[in-house]
């Protein structure tokens, strides 16, 4: 990349570990993945349960779409938090939970904030932010807290 080029994948200033605090929101995500979106990270983790790409099993099954993969909408909640922190945050802990189902081809908001923030034995900042994902009706999909760190 150029020296004046920007990576547009992180928010135009990320956030400071150091200098946030219990409270602070971090900047709203919002997905809305298509079956072959699905399908390809399915692939890619090779998660082959058919509720995630075969339309007439998922209508057999009672559900109207395909289904996003719960490890898709945990993914959305680390991707919510490395682009608010930028580049040199690093993940040390991610934990979520699936609280309802989620259609393919429908717009999910991923929404987080900081829930706890201070140092670690070794001197480096860790912040703990929770994030909910809500689909269209705000009815909430999953919820997830994820662990950052300076790398």
């Amino acid at each position: 990349m150029s020296g004046n080029a920007t990576n547009r994948y992180y928010s135009d200033k990320p956030l400071s570990l150091d200098g946030v605090r219990v409270g602070t929101r971090l900047p709203t995500l919002t997905k809305c993945p298509s079956q072959v979106e699905v399908v390809l990270f399915c692939a890619a983790i090779r998660n082959f349960h058919r509720l995630h790409y075969d339309q007439a099993f998922t209508e057999e099954q009672g559900f109207d779409s395909v289904i996003v993969p719960g490890f898709l909408m945990g993914n959305w909640c680390l991707e919510a938090a490395t682009r608010a922190f930028g580049p040199d945050a690093e993940v040390c802990r991610l934990k979520f939970k699936n609280t309802a189902i989620a259609p393919v081809d429908v717009a999910y908001t991923i929404e987080g904030s900081v829930i706890s923030a201070g140092k670690q034995d070794d001197g480096r900042s860790l912040v703990t932010c929770d994030f909910t994902v809500t689909g269209p009706s705000a009815e909430v999909v999953t919820l997830g807290t994820v662990d950052i760190r300076l790398a």
